[in-house]
């Protein structure tokens, strides 16, 4: 027992070259640009399709405004009401203050 040998324990540390970290922090550096670009993408697409409804909306906005002055018109609503049978009135009926005339009995 002389010569035996008093066993230590070491501690092996992971060690990275300076190359290998310089790679792997360019990796992350395009992985995380890669990222941001399908981002910037999908965004630019999301725009564009909320343009395009935009402007569908407001086409049918003119069109419906366009109705609505279409319809709201005199001479049309005076066309209506000839075609439900109303007619242009001749002569005007005065009536006297202080008559009643549609009095319950």
């Amino acid at each position: 027992m002389k010569y035996a040998r008093k066993v230590t324990q070491t501690k092996k540390r992971f060690r990275l070259s300076k190359k290998t970290l310089l790679w792997a922090i360019v990796g992350l550096f395009i992985a995380v640009q890669v990222f941001f670009t399908i981002q910037t993408a999908a965004t630019g697409a999301k725009i564009a399709n909320f343009e395009r409804k935009v402007t569908e909306l407001v086409n049918t906005n003119k069109n419906l405004e366009s109705k609505l002055v279409e319809a709201t018109s005199l001479s049309k609503l005076e066309e209506k009401a000839f075609d439900l049978g109303f007619v242009k009135n001749t002569e005007t009926v005065y009536l006297k203050a202080g008559v009643t005339f549609a009095k319950l009995p």
